[in-house]
């Protein structure tokens, strides 16, 4: 089984070396390296058959409709995953405005 706890907290070839540099800008490289990630990463997972397990981050989409929400890092996770499971925070709340939970 391979796991790989925050995609979004993998940092590209690109970030590191501007981050020694001292240089303070964005990396717009990041969702191509991760596109590129995944479609080896399907193929290897799929010809040895082993399960994997990605978490990441997810951000809010102001004014969309349907899905509020979008996992960060690009499309590439988007179109190789098999299964796509988002968990959310949320509190219930009983007939008296008590949190149940």
């Amino acid at each position: 089984m391979l796991v790989i706890d925050s995609l979004g907290q993998m940092i590209t070839s690109k970030a590191t070396e501007d981050a020694i540099s001292g240089k303070i800008v964005r990396d717009m490289t990041k969702q191509q390296e991760l596109k590129i990630l995944f479609a080896q990463l399907t193929t290897l997972v799929g010809k040895y058959q082993m399960p994997c397990i990605i978490t990441n981050h997810v951000y809010a989409i102001i004014g969309a409709y349907g899905n509020q929400t979008m996992a960060s890092g690009g499309s590439g996770q988007k179109f190789s995953a098999s299964v796509t499971l988002k968990f959310t925070k949320a509190s219930d709340k009983d007939g008296d405005g008590r949190k149940m939970g």
